[in-house]
């Protein structure tokens, strides 16, 4: 009885081990498959020394977010200060640009980059401490922004290439509605945070035609502060989000 038993163990364990390395080999294949298409439609692509115009679509997600406060100022000199942690979060963007190509005073190409670019994401907010007062929470963050952005391509190969660029533009930041979250004292209402933001970007390019290309793009956008007026005073401060984001770009005249 017990040989049957550990024989029918052994052959789970081996059912399951087949499972996984089918499971993994599944996840796997397109990421290859993608990865070989690249390669092989990419070796025809032609070279444009034109000035050209762009449109990009791109998923982002957000890999972490960091944010001051809420800060309470309750009179004077008495306040209570705030801590937040920000978990994962998602987002969609769309840029309308133009490339320029110009020479340098090496006579070598150069490329370089203008867009208006608006993303639109959230972040989850996990928990918070204000003074001695810590609680639990499962509410999200949104945001939005609307920049002008410049970009220079700092290294290329003959289907690759690397972009660093910034931006600055306005955009807003919506907090939540918390107002019974602190014991005592209804002061955490819902706020939407207007002002200045800006970005610092890093980009790597594969281009798949001579009007298109994949980017895979890391960026870090700060967002503004804003504070609900009353008493107590209540601030939320301003912060940024570290941003992953794969895009496809099409060129157009």
């Amino acid at each position: 009885m017990f040989k049957r038993a550990k024989q029918k163990i052994e052959l789970k364990v081996t059912q399951m081990r087949r499972m996984n390395k089918f499971k993994w080999w599944t996840c796997l294949l397109p990421v290859v498959l993608l990865s070989f298409s690249m390669t092989s439609v990419a070796q025809n692509v032609e070279k444009s020394d034109k000035d050209r115009n762009y449109v990009s679509l791109f998923a982002s997600g957000v890999m972490s977010g960091k944010f001051a406060g809420p800060d309470i100022a309750l009179g004077g000199s008495v306040a209570l200060t705030g801590h937040s942690n920000y978990g994962r979060g998602n987002g969609l963007g769309l840029t309308l640009g133009r490339e320029f190509v110009y020479k340098d005073d090496k006579d070598e190409t150069k490329h370089k980059r203008l867009s208006l670019e608006f993303w639109n994401g959230t972040v989850q907010q996990k928990n918070a401490s204000i003074g001695l007062v810590n609680f639990l929470m499962d509410q999200k963050l949104s945001a939005q922004a609307l920049l002008i952005n410049g970009s220079l391509r700092v290294a290329a190969s003959e289907q690759s290439s690397v972009w660093m660029g910034a931006g600055l533009g306005i955009g807003s930041l919506s907090h939540p509605d918390l107002i019974n979250s602190v014991p005592g004292c209804k002061c955490l209402g819902p706020l939407k945070a207007s002002g200045s933001v800006w970005k610092l970007q890093a980009q790597l390019e594969r281009k798949i035609s001579t009007d298109s290309v994949l980017s895979l793009q890391w960026a870090y956008l700060h967002l503004p502060s804003g504070q609900l007026a009353g008493v107590p005073v209540t601030v939320y401060g301003a912060g940024g989000l570290n941003k992953l984001s794969v895009g496809y770009q099409s060129y157009f005249e």
